[in-house]
């Protein structure tokens, strides 16, 4: 059985926390440019095509940001250390 460290458990940790608050705020872009586009529809019908774009924004930031999380916790090796040494 593979033995972890604390540090090497802390870091994954921390790394799959990134990408959870990448992916609340991509999903929180995405409400708030919903409501805009909804909002648009209402009083210029004619410019929802252009207020598309945040959405697809928010929607390549998440892509990003999954993509810059598993990068850098495929990075994580594991070291001799403890947190005590």
């Amino acid at each position: 059985m593979k033995q972890h460290t604390m540090s090497h458990v802390i870091q994954k940790h921390f790394s799959l926390r990134r990408v959870t608050c990448v992916a609340f705020g991509a999903a929180y872009g995405t409400a708030k440019s919903g409501t805009g586009i909804a909002a648009m529809a209402v009083m210029r019908p004619e410019l929802i095509m252009k207020s598309i774009i945040p959405v697809v924004m928010a929607g390549i930031i998440a892509i990003y940001g999954l993509v810059i999380g598993v990068l850098i916790t495929s990075a994580i090796t594991r070291t001799d250390y403890t947190l005590y040494k």
